[in-house]
């Protein structure tokens, strides 16, 4: 096809501060050529995409996700618990055919990559295989495996239980061995039956926790971590994880540590709220609102405004019940940004984190995944829950 352009009235890099009006992004194979607010002379009528009043950005992050799950964020008219059983009681052929459709409709948001965290067996590694080999479309995917949890933790029914550090050793080693790009441990417990579970207590020992993190490192892997109380966080920390997701009840002490680490984290307040709203939502769900919203939801919010005022790497994840575009918006109210600033946790930021130095901005020799949006993104975010058009390594998707 051969070097082609796209402009549009606004372009936001995901830098977090650059905006360009009009821009331009020339496109050759799967890299990015050009990025500029001047038309290039070689850009004419017939290699010219024109976008109109839409917003170009980079291909968004979706960096923490149960691509299986996700028809369970739509409202029904079961409860959530009895659908969400129901799904999980079906066959891993069945999953993997929800995940088909799921990361289809995903380009439709403009995500052009998503870390996915388990849930259903190998599904997610045998998609992501179907994917790089243009057997399905969908976005760039990095997977986990089966979560590691100690027996009767976190999702238990659906992970690998393991307790002592010779077990967790062995299950991180078998994860590897079967095409984990990165190991999960369930570290606290969560919110998927609260109250009867309660996100207050750790789970997995440091010497636990340890052991699978160097074993994983050993073999160039990283760690992330399911977590949500205080001392949680710091345990996982001490043992050396790379990401720490969701993060709840972090305090300062927390993010000193990170900060001198260079810890990330994927603060998911979508997914971490999304489950009490779902329709039809329970009397006992209603019930416990208020006590979340001072318990967990609130601290939540003045946490992910600390850590980005800390200057930690804060990126953009739904878990299973969320939706990204509202990720980001929600981010933007907690920590007070500007739009253009909050779209960089679902770009630059996002590539950061995973170590992806080729994906993220609007550059020239960055690989060529564009997203086009309605409007102007830079004054607002109403308009980012679907794109009008996503170029998935230099190809049109939409």
């Amino acid at each position: 096809m051969g070097e082609f352009f796209i402009t549009a009235k606004t372009g936001i890099t995901g830098d977090g501060k650059t905006v360009l009006s009009p821009v331009w992004v020339g496109i050759d194979g799967d890299k990015i050529t050009y990025v500029s607010e001047e038309k290039p002379e070689r850009a004419v009528p017939e290699n010219t995409t024109d976008m109109g009043d839409c917003t170009l950005t980079p291909g968004l992050f979706n960096l923490h996700d149960h691509v299986n799950r996700k028809q369970l964020r739509e409202n029904a008219s079961l409860p959530l618990n009895v659908r969400s059983k129901d799904f999980m009681s079906q066959s891993y052929q069945y999953m993997l055919l929800h995940g088909v459709h799921n990361v289809k409709l995903m380009l439709g948001e403009g995500i052009s990559f998503v870390r996915d965290f388990g849930l259903g067996e190998m599904t997610a590694i045998n998609l992501k295989r179907g994917i790089k080999e243009g057997l399905v479309p969908g976005p760039e995917m990095m997977v986990c495996g089966l979560d590691i949890v100690q027996t009767g933790g976190h999702c238990h029914k659906f992970a690998l239980e393991v307790d002592g550090p010779a077990e967790v050793m062995k299950a991180v080693r078998a994860q590897i061995r079967d095409g984990a790009d990165f190991i999960k441990f369930m570290a606290s417990g969560g919110l998927e039956a609260f109250p009867r579970e309660d996100p207050k207590y750790c789970e997995f020992t440091l010497e636990e926790l340890k052991a699978g993190i160097e074993v994983a490192h050993e073999a160039g892997k990283k760690c992330a971590a399911h977590v949500y109380p205080t001392a949680a966080i710091k345990r996982v920390l001490e043992a050396g994880i790379d990401t720490v997701e969701h993060g709840v009840l972090m305090d300062d002490e927390c993010i000193d540590i990170m900060v001198k680490k260079n810890t990330p984290v994927i603060p998911t307040m979508t997914g971490v709220r999304a489950s009490f709203f779902i329709e039809p939502v329970s009397e006992e769900k209603k019930r416990n609102i208020p006590l979340l919203e001072e318990r967990i939801w609130g601290p939540h919010a003045i946490s992910v405004k600390k850590e980005v005022q800390a200057g930690l790497l804060v990126g953009t994840g739904t878990d299973t019940y969320g939706r990204l575009a509202d990720e980001v918006r929600m981010i933007m109210a907690a920590a007070e940004e500007t739009p253009v600033q909050a779209l960089a946790h679902a770009t630059g930021v996002a590539a950061k984190i995973v170590e992806r130095p080729d994906l993220g901005l609007l550059e020239e020799g960055k690989h060529a995944n564009v997203a086009a949006f309605p409007g102007d993104l830079s004054k607002s975010l109403d308009t980012l829950d679907h794109a009008k058009q996503l170029w998935l390594h230099g190809k049109a998707q939409l």
